[in-house]
C-alpha cells in the first residue's frame, strides 16, 4: 500500500521483520504468506528464501536500515496490516509488533492509531467482499 515509498532495502529490512511477526505466534498462514509475496515479489525475494534466512536476521541490524522516521511508520503500519490478515490478532504479534516500533522509534500512540486505521481497512474490505458477492 504505502510500501512503495520505501526503498528497496528498507522493503527487504521489512519483509524480514514481517516474517519474523508472522512466526510469533508459532504458524504461518495461507493469508501471511499470500500478503509477504506481494511486497517480497517486486525485489525478488521468494517467501521460501525469508523463511530459510530469518533465524540469521538480526533485528537491531533490520530496525537500523528502517531509520528514516517515514520508513519506521510504514514498517510499523504494514506488520500491523500483515498481523490483522488471517482475522486473527494474537498477543503475541501484538507484543512483537510493539518492540519493534519501540524499536523503531515508533511511539505507542501512533501504533494506535495506525492499528485504528488498520482495522477500519478490513473491515471496509470485508465489507467490500461482502457487496460483490451478494447476488
Amino acid at each position: 500500500m504505502l510500501d512503495d515509498r520505501l526503498t528497496a532495502d528498507e522493503r527487504r529490512a521489512l519483509l524480514f521483520l514481517m516474517t519474523s511477526v508472522a512466526l510469533a505466534d508459532g504458524k504461518l498462514s495461507d493469508s501471511e504468506v499470500r500478503f509477504v509475496q506481494r511486497l517480497a515479489l517486486p525485489v525478488g525475494i521468494e517467501v521460501g528464501e525469508l523463511l530459510a534466512m530469518v533465524d540469521e536476521a538480526h533485528e537491531g541490524e533490520l530496525c537500523a536500515r528502517l531509520a528514516r522516521p517515514v520508513a519506521a511508520r510504514i514498517a510499523v503500519l504494514e506488520l500491523l496490516r500483515l498481523a490483522h490478515v488471517d482475522d486473527v490478532y494474537t498477543h503475541v504479534e501484538e507484543a512483537a509488533i510493539h518492540e519493534l516500533a519501540t524499536r523503531l522509534g515508533v511511539d505507542l500512540a501512533r501504533v494506535e492509531k495506525l492499528e485504528s486505521w488498520v482495522r477500519r481497512e478490513w473491515q471496509l474490505l470485508s465489507e467490500g467482499r461482502r457487496l460483490v458477492d451478494e447476488g
